[in-house]
């Protein structure tokens, strides 16, 4: 069934997700803003730092508002060019979330 395998990363696409890799014991946190192909990419940078945090950009959040609540040192973008091909992507990055 595919709906099943696309669930293996990640159990699909939600708003946010947080990983963390008790092995690593600094205050590494990294930020994955994708689309549903980033989400292998994803479960992949659990092995390079303690927290992982995932956004799907398809929903609105403030990028300074995550990085600054959940101390982000490194943003990844994984996405496809579509994500590049309107303004909803930089409409959802910039607006504020309290």
């Amino acid at each position: 069934n595919i709906e099943k395998k696309y669930l293996t990363f990640l159990y699909g696409d939600h708003y946010i997700t947080e990983i963390t890799n008790d092995d690593i014991d600094d205050d590494s946190a990294c930020l994955v803003i994708k689309d549903s192909n980033g989400n292998p990419f994803s479960v992949y940078l659990t092995q390079h730092y303690h927290k992982v945090y995932v956004i799907d950009y398809r929903f609105t959040f403030g990028l300074s508002s995550v990085v600054n609540k959940y101390g982000i040192d490194d943003v990844i973008f994984m996405n496809t060019i579509t994500m590049t091909q309107g303004s909803t992507m930089l409409s959802n990055l910039t607006t504020d979330i309290h």
